[in-house]
């Protein structure tokens, strides 16, 4: 095997991608794994561990300011800044192969042109097709300006798709796009996203954090991630709301920004006491804070059906509880809680029968169990990093 330096960046921190960064670095790689120190998402870096390979290092790229996603134009400046700040984390490096994922597309460019510069290869770890989801969420937003927008970053994705060495896409359903804007697949694989079931261990429903909080004798429907363009909080709302005459239900949603926001504000005036909006807990916490759930919930909207896929899912299998899930029904997490058999899932428009799987989930714990058992299972089969770190190593060695 031949020792590489290797250069992750992940620019929203998760968990699964540290998790791929030490298996590398456990294979003797020289390994730095970067991610923004800034965006604000549910964040997975808890510094380096007693059992960390000497090769592995972290490395927080820009100031700890958080960024207003709102404020589009602001935030199109510092995403500029943010790829400048990366470009030299990658010139300091030296890395043979750039690995980078989840990245602002103008700052993709230059971590591209710095990996160019290194003379290192670069791989695209195609987590959302950013271009097509600003198009269908946004560009109805922002008018003019937003159609201009929309063409440049097409046009600025599919450059950084055939500039890249290789692709890895999360999704099979991100090829259909690759053959609509007339790209080649062949420097394309698909490596679906995955967690881990060593950090999130199925831990009672009566723990730390849930007694903490008062949820340990309740029911629980819990949502823990971003509340972004692509997910309508109005259905945790609803869901609040049906719910709002049994004492003995909770619905606990931890995100941030400015949809927490507005959900926090909406659960004031309604006066819906058992809705509780939490900020982000510690990756540490993580663990007993989806084992304090009966039912975890998933969302996304229909306009985002083949361009994202909330890998928040992946985490929910470990925690061996059920799934309710409002997403389209082609996108890939829908299908695979049906094929999987460890949730039920309904269309994003579709309020009436996501309130009714609730109150399937709610009235039967044989259901719940049998659900959350599939999803467990499914997880401990298929989640294994060392398979999962032989195809990325194997395709690094490709282009290093």
């Amino acid at each position: 095997m031949t020792i590489r330096r290797i250069f992750v960046h992940d620019y929203g921190g998760h968990a699964f991608a540290i998790q791929l960064s030490r298996a590398l670095a456990r294979r003797g790689h020289q390994v730095r794994h970067a991610y923004s120190n800034a965006f604000v998402a549910p964040r997975g870096v808890s510094g380096r561990r007693a059992d960390d390979a000497a090769g592995f290092s972290l490395c927080p790229v820009g100031p700890d300011a958080a960024i207003q996603k709102t404020r589009y134009f602001r935030r199109y400046l510092r995403e500029l800044q943010y790829g400048s700040w990366l470009a030299a984390a990658i010139a300091e490096f030296k890395p043979d192969v750039v690995l980078s994922a989840n990245t602002p597309l103008e700052a993709q460019g230059r971590a591209l042109a710095a990996a160019r510069t290194a003379d290192a290869g670069f791989i695209l770890w195609w987590q959302d097709i950013m271009s097509v989801t600003f198009e269908r969420m946004l560009k109805p937003r922002l008018g003019v300006p937003g159609m201009i927008a929309a063409r440049r970053f097409s046009h600025l994705e599919r450059r950084l798709l055939t500039g890249s060495d290789r692709v890895v896409a999360i999704s099979p359903d991100f090829l259909d796009t690759l053959d609509a804007w007339g790209l080649m697949r062949d420097k394309v694989e698909v490596i679906e996203n995955w967690a881990s079931t060593a950090e999130l261990p199925v831990r009672p429903k009566a723990n730390a954090w849930s007694i903490a909080h008062g949820l340990a004798g309740k029911f629980c429907f819990l949502y823990s991630g971003t509340l972004g363009v692509a997910h309508d909080p109005d259905l945790l709302l609803r869901l609040a709301q049906r719910y709002k005459t049994d004492p003995d239900v909770a619905v606990v949603v931890v995100s941030e920004g400015e949809r927490a926001r507005a959900l926090l504000r909406r659960r004031n005036e309604l006066g819906l006491d058992h809705l509780l909006v939490l900020p982000f807990q510690p990756q540490a916490m993580m663990a007993d804070v989806m084992g304090s759930a009966d039912v975890l919930v998933a969302l996304l909207d229909e306009r985002a059906a083949t361009s994202s896929v909330p890998s928040k899912v992946m985490s929910y299998l470990c925690a061996g509880r059920s799934l309710l899930l409002a997403v389209p029904d082609n996108n890939l997490t829908a299908r695979l809680v049906r094929s999987v058999g460890a949730g039920m899932q309904v269309s994003p428009g579709n309020v009436d029968g996501f309130l009714d799987c609730a109150e399937q989930l709610r009235s039967s714990a044989p259901l719940r169990a049998k659900l959350a058992g599939n999803g467990l299972r499914h997880a401990c089969e298929t989640f294994d990093i060392e398979r999962i770190a032989d195809r990325f190593e194997a395709a690094i060695a490709r282009v290093a």
